[in-house]
């Protein structure tokens, strides 16, 4: 069921009617080694290591969303590109589609061929290049609630090579995403300080919202240090690595009498603060291609390991289709054909980003996140539980909810003894506000206190623990007999903390950690 679109009725109709037709594809970015997560999905630092998709978000998975996305658009063929713990995402993909009605294709990459190279070798497999489609890609990193057929109608309208949805972040966020700048767009050149300019483009964004506008530049997000910024520059002819080096050599200059280590996070603080973003819209990793597009460009993409790589979205394929606005030959990427350049450059390949409206058509808030990074994924967590995020609790047959107090609990299996404490909703709570949520077979000790945390399933909590804005995953689904219970000991203390599988001894206090197992006992890493 769709809310009620703001755009015209015969774009929305137009939209529509090709998703019936089956010329709608959506590719889902699942291969991910997790490296922003760390441990949570790396098997040498934790035996029960998961895939990032696999993930949890409340009572669902990270890639569920990217499904119901898919789902809630009507496509009728979603692929997913896999690599990292592959089977694992396979297994998952095809429940969650299977009940859904969605048909789904799981494709193993051979080797990491980036974020484009990925896409290329699926859109090409399946032949996707050769008709009139359109191709949605999505991060299964990625929640958000946006409904896809907007983007879709307008991109159609414009009759684009590539769309992007961007999504209004804090500045001060802005250094983990790539960024743009929009036609008619406030520039910074024109503002004497840096508040008068982002207040210009604040003004100028919320007039724009629910609209699509030509990109006319974009800057890929920070390099993650100054060594993978100068790797970055020895392997690309792109104008933004000149950019980001002239931003590094002066603070490098600036703080070239700290330590080597103490150096490069003063520079990250620094960057933080005022990085020169061309914008406060993200690159939100939602993408929509043409299969015009991919007849393009799709011969030129290469593998990530390649000398010169021309195999990632941000770094290299959205530089070179944003120079056709500027007409600079200078951010055309050196691997592509004379002939291609010209018609690049003459606007052959119109791209566009679409700027995410307030609220969806249902009028709730658009909401997006990153849930990439553990404190992130804690962040969503929370956000589940104040009912930012539909998780469908209420049409779930495996949970009931607990009127008096706003828990939500499992129907099977769960034991609560009587002294133990589920912190009800505080007083004045929102309607879609919840307690806590707390899965199947699960057995909650007594003095047990739990309070605005996820329980996930074969859990036990200890007589005496105390549980208070944390997660506790459930064993991995595809180990579970070998795993067995997640066992929090008596007394223990978790306050802010997303566990992953450890078995925790007795009296142990943790407080904004991730704690993992690497092969019997404990191993924990900060959020």
């Amino acid at each position: 069921m769709r809310g009620v679109s703001s755009l015209p009725t015969n774009m929305i109709q137009k939209a529509q009617g090709l998703v019936a037709a089956g010329r709608v594809k959506t590719l889902v970015l699942a291969g991910g080694g997790g490296t922003r997560l760390k441990g949570i999905c790396d098997p040498a630092v934790n035996r029960w290591a998961y895939p990032k998709p696999s993930l949890t978000v409340g009572p669902r998975r990270l890639i569920d969303f990217s499904i119901a996305a898919s789902h809630e658009l009507g496509a009728k063929d979603v692929c997913f590109a896999t690599w990292h713990l592959a089977e694992s995402i396979e297994f998952l993909a095809e429940n969650r589609a299977r009940e859904l009605g969605i048909s789904t294709e799981c494709v193993l990459e051979t080797e990491p061929r980036d974020t484009a190279g990925a896409c290329k070798f699926i859109i090409e497999e399946q032949g996707w290049q050769k008709e009139d489609n359109q191709i949605f890609i999505l991060s299964a990193d990625i929640i958000h609630n946006l409904d896809l057929v907007n983007p879709l109608a307008l991109h159609l309208s414009r009759e684009a090579a590539a769309t992007i949805a961007v999504n209004e972040i804090p500045w001060t966020d802005m250094y983990r995403f790539g960024s743009v700048r929009l036609e008619g767009m406030p520039q910074r050149m024109d503002f004497k300080s840096d508040d008068d300019f982002k207040e210009a483009v604040g003004e100028w964004v919320i007039k724009h919202r629910g609209q699509t506008v030509q990109i006319v530049e974009f800057r890929e997000k920070m390099p993650e240090s100054v060594d993978s910024f100068y790797s970055l520059k020895e392997r690309t002819d792109l104008r933004d690595a000149e950019t980001w080096r002239d931003i590094y050599a002066a603070l490098e200059e600036k703080h070239k009498h700290a330590k080597k280590n103490e150096r490069l996070s003063l520079i990250h603080e620094d960057i933080r603060r005022d990085h020169l973003a061309l914008s406060h819209l993200n690159n939100s990793s939602i993408y929509l291609t043409s299969a015009d597009f991919w007849r393009a460009f799709g011969p030129h993409i290469t593998f990530k390991k390649d000398d010169n790589p021309f195999s990632d979205f941000g770094k290299h394929i959205w530089a070179a289709l944003a120079s056709q606005s500027a007409g600079d030959k200078g951010l055309l990427h050196s691997r592509l054909p004379q002939g291609l350049r010209e018609r690049i450059l003459a606007g052959r390949y119109p791209f566009f980003a679409y700027i995410m409206p307030g609220e969806n058509d249902f009028g709730k808030p658009i909401y997006w996140r990153d849930a990439g990074i553990a404190n992130e994924l804690l962040q969503v967590n929370h956000d589940v539980l104040r009912g930012l995020i539909y998780v469908g609790l209420g049409k779930d047959p495996k949970f009931a909810q607990r009127k008096e107090d706003g828990v939500w609990i499992g129907r099977d299996n769960v034991y609560i003894a009587s002294a133990a404490q589920i912190v009800p909703l505080r007083q004045g709570a929102r309607e879609h506000e919840i307690a806590s949520i707390i899965s199947h077979d699960v057995v909650v000790e007594r003095r047990v206190k739990v309070e605005n945390s996820i329980i996930g399933s074969f859990v036990k909590l200890g007589e005496g623990s105390i549980v208070e804005n944390s997660v506790i995953m459930s064993p991995h689904f595809r180990k579970r007999e070998e795993q067995g219970l997640v066992h929090i000991g008596e007394n223990v203390v978790l306050k802010d903390c997303i566990v992953v599988g450890a078995d925790i001894e007795p009296g142990r206090e943790y407080s904004r950690q991730v704690i993992m197992d690497p092969a019997g006992g404990v191993v924990t890493e900060p959020l």
